[in-house]
């Protein structure tokens, strides 16, 4: 009983810095801050939610029906996991040498950035999506894969807290200590895409 616990559990932890990575609640709080500074705190309240909303339902779609829809269009598992696992390195390495910025300038040309650029690619982005997918088909029991979608809802609320509380937050917290996480989270999730990179390649048989 106590080892499942601790399986459960390293599932959701593994899952969670997945998310952490790939959602990443700091990137996005960056990313609102400096988006959002000609907008009112209400107007602020009013986008964060709508963007998170949108982002959940694309990330929680993509996770219960993403592999069926690949599925259907005869692509196989492991093509999935070995091009979704060179997705997340490059996403990993542009976080650990501080690439990730394209969004920025995106959302100052737009009035509404709740759903573009907000919800879509900053929060639900390639990366979060193939994320999405690929750790809950990694597990093919029930409750592994509750703990994997527990870990994406445990992101998503940690983003719509911080999103929230932006005003608060940018006058706390220096912008460069939340990149400092951000480059740890790129590495977890680096690790994360060569583990994805080698299962799909060792699934494929090309080397047998």
């Amino acid at each position: 009983m106590l080892l499942h616990t601790y399986s459960i559990l390293n599932t959701f932890l593994l899952a969670f810095f997945a998310f952490f990575a790939t959602v990443s609640p700091l990137n996005a709080l960056i990313i609102f801050m400096s988006s959002t500074g000609k907008y009112t705190s209400e107007e602020r309240k009013k986008i964060a939610i709508k963007a998170v909303t949108v982002a959940s339902i694309v990330l929680i779609v993509v996770m219960f029906f993403g592999m069926i829809i690949f599925r259907f269009l005869g692509i196989e598992v492991y093509s999935v996991r070995t091009a979704g696992g060179i997705l997340l390195l490059l996403t990993a390495l542009g976080m650990m040498f501080g690439e990730d910025k394209e969004s920025v300038d995106i959302a100052h040309t737009k009035k509404d950035i709740s759903v573009f650029p907000m919800a879509v690619p900053v929060i639900a982005g390639p990366a979060g999506i193939t994320t999405s997918m690929l750790v809950f088909q990694s597990y093919p029991d029930a409750l592994s894969r509750v703990s994997v979608f527990m870990a994406l809802i445990t992101n998503l609320a940690l983003t719509m807290v911080l999103l929230l509380l932006s005003d608060k937050i940018i006058t706390k917290i220096k912008k460069s200590v939340m990149e400092v996480f951000l480059r740890i989270a790129g590495l977890i999730l680096a690790s994360l895409a060569l583990q994805f990179i080698f299962n799909g390649i060792r699934e494929s048989g090309i080397f047998q």
